[in-house]
């Protein structure tokens, strides 16, 4: 193991944004994490079920394949996607989206 000194060690600093980051929303069913997920910049809903019909004036993508998935991530990589979505959601992501990769 390498030594450290601790008079080189700087403080951690705010960061201004969450780009780059991975966020985990977690909760029950109907407790509002989508609803808060899409109240973050620029946002694409990417919808393993139709849990955002209540919701207005959201891009959402519905995910009916595995495929369908790995399609939006390539178009994700584009300049112009990256400039049109900052945030990224993908819900709901459990045993019934598990089926969708097999």
């Amino acid at each position: 193991m390498g030594k450290i000194s601790i008079m080189d060690i700087q403080p951690t600093r705010l960061c201004k944004d969450l780009r780059g980051r991975f966020v985990e929303i977690f909760g029950r069913e109907k407790s509002g994490k989508t609803s808060t997920a899409v109240m973050w910049p620029k946002p694409l809903l990417c919808a393993f079920e139709k849990g955002y019909n209540a919701l207005v004036n959201v891009y959402a993508a519905d995910i009916d394949a595995w495929s369908t998935f790995k399609d939006i991530c390539r178009q994700l990589k584009k300049d112009d996607a990256k400039e049109r979505y900052q945030t990224i959601i993908i819900d709901t992501v459990g045993m019934k989206s598990c089926a969708l990769i097999q």
